[in-house]
């Protein structure tokens, strides 16, 4: 499924729900600081000191005992050129996905052709892990019934939701280098 397939999924409804989420993440300094960037501050009043984070975090570390400042510095910014990351394309985000529900389908069936070896063993059930997309789409559940009995305050479900993709993020695994090169063995 393409990005473009699943925008066409979108409702309006989904979409104001993402709006509102977005919109609670933006904070009184966030909204000075756009103004204060784009010209729009008062001339008689002085500006205040705004919130911002440090350009360069390890500006501020202290180096360990064993180092002298000067070989410190050199040990933190000897990667600084390096690519350490990128920002996923939507279709990177789809397969992701799709690859997900594909592992938790071959997962099912590969307990279901057991069936056998679980009758005899019925004192242990098995249960299956809960991937991140079954928790996603539990919590869009959850919304639609919050939504068909009139809720109107949903700050708790959107901590709910914050909080389920801050776990299904520290779940998240490294992807190797193998996976993406087909003629490595």
């Amino acid at each position: 499924m393409s990005a473009a397939e699943m925008a066409k999924k979108l409702t309006l409804l989904d979409a104001m729900h993402m709006l509102t989420k977005a919109w609670n993440c933006v904070t009184d300094v966030t909204i000075r600081n756009c103004f204060a960037k784009a010209g729009f501050t008062k001339g008689t009043a002085p500006e205040k000191q705004m919130e911002t984070a440090p350009e360069k975090p390890m500006e501020t570390a202290e180096p360990p005992e064993s180092m002298n400042a000067i070989s410190f510095a050199e040990y933190v910014q000897h990667d600084d050129d390096l690519e350490c990351h990128g920002m996923p394309t939507d279709d990177d985000i789809c397969s992701d996905m799709l690859r997900e529900e594909e592992e938790r389908r071959n997962h099912i069936e590969f307990n279901n052709d057991n069936e056998d070896a679980e009758e005899e063993d019925a004192d242990t059930p098995i249960r299956l892990p809960v991937t991140a997309s079954d928790a996603r789409k539990a919590l869009e559940e959850v919304r639609r019934f919050l939504e068909d009995t009139g809720c109107s305050d949903y700050k708790t479900f959107y901590d709910l939701e914050d909080l389920v993709e801050k776990v299904a993020e520290k779940s998240r695994r490294q992807t190797k280098i193998t996976e993406f090169i087909n003629w490595i063995p």
